[in-house]
């Protein structure tokens, strides 16, 4: 063994042995066991009504064909073509109505969305228990860094059940995320916040670290695209925080600024102090209170919702 391999493993071995104990207390949690370690979970819930759209009119919708734009609807609809069913036996159109009412039948929202169904009414399919709110914090912007925290929202019966699992030290990054991935498979629909270019992928690249299989087989609802296109102009920037502040309510003046969490989970790490981590998970919780609140922007353009319950905002 090299001299310099020889005193890396001596000062691994007197970091290790100078650790504190894992914290054991932190907001009412547990220490849980899962295939190769230990994680903590921390529970809530709480009475809620979550807003849910109702099953769209798919078979109306002609556009869903491709080569249909609004100048062959217009012209089908002025021969008597309204609904897709009334396409099955057109010369060129009846075999795409087939294939869609098919879809539609089958509920796969992917070729429904791939085909330009908006996610308003590819939600309304699904029933509100089917879908899960998600949200992350990590170390870093680059999925290189661990990440430690993942908290899930979903609904049933009136009920909003939250569960976050938080890795208390970086050995324990990977039992999290093999019980996040196990736990996701429940839920065919997941929304989050620039999940589509973050979250995810940042999931997947750490699933992929530990060799661990990746969550697949859900339909992803990145509310983020959808609060662009309802509030970008209108807003000073479309950040999480800055849409709850102008269109739902203002965080807690004790909300710890999302730059600081990295910084605050390697502190906590080192010396095992839950007074600020508590913060970090507080505001994870808040993201996902937020998250579920969004739904009602994911209606169409011309139902386009205005801000409204925050502060007064004019660009």
């Amino acid at each position: 063994m090299s001299m310099d391999l020889a005193r890396r493993l001596r000062e691994r071995q007197t970091r290790a042995s100078s650790q504190p104990p894992l914290a054991q207390d932190i907001l009412g949690g547990r220490e849980i066991e899962h295939p190769g370690g230990t994680l903590y979970l921390i529970t809530d819930e709480w009475s809620g009504e979550l807003p849910w759209p109702s099953p769209g009119d798919l078979d109306f919708q002609l556009q869903l064909l491709h080569g249909i734009g609004p100048y062959n609807e217009g012209r089908l609809q002025a021969e008597g073509y309204h609904r897709l069913e009334d396409l099955v036996d057109h010369p060129r159109w009846g075999g795409q109505a087939k294939g869609m009412l098919a879809a539609i039948d089958q509920g796969d929202v992917y070729t429904l969305r791939q085909a330009g169904a908006c996610d308003w009414d590819l939600v309304g399919m699904f029933r509100p228990e089917e879908a899960v709110f998600l949200d992350i914090e990590t170390t870093g912007l680059v999925s290189s860094r661990p990440l430690f925290l993942v908290g899930i929202i979903h609904w049933q019966g009136g009920v909003f059940y939250l569960k976050q699992y938080l890795a208390r030290n970086f050995e324990e990054e990977g039992p999290l995320l093999s019980l996040v991935v196990q736990e996701l498979k429940d839920y065919p629909l997941i929304f989050t916040y620039n999940g589509k270019t973050f979250d995810l992928p940042f999931i997947r690249a750490r699933c992929l670290s530990h060799g661990l299989p990746l969550p697949k087989g859900h339909l992803h609802v990145d509310l983020l695209s959808h609060a662009r296109r309802a509030w970008q102009h209108r807003l000073p920037n479309c950040r999480l925080t800055t849409v709850e502040d102008y269109c739902l309510q203002s965080r807690p003046a004790e909300d710890i600024p999302g730059a600081l969490i990295p910084e605050i989970y390697y502190h906590f790490v080192e010396t095992q102090d839950v007074g600020a981590i508590e913060g970090v998970i507080r505001h994870n919780a808040l993201d996902l209170d937020t998250l579920t609140k969004l739904i009602p922007i994911l209606q169409k353009p011309g139902l386009d919702p205005q801000p409204k319950g925050g502060r007064a905002y004019s660009s």
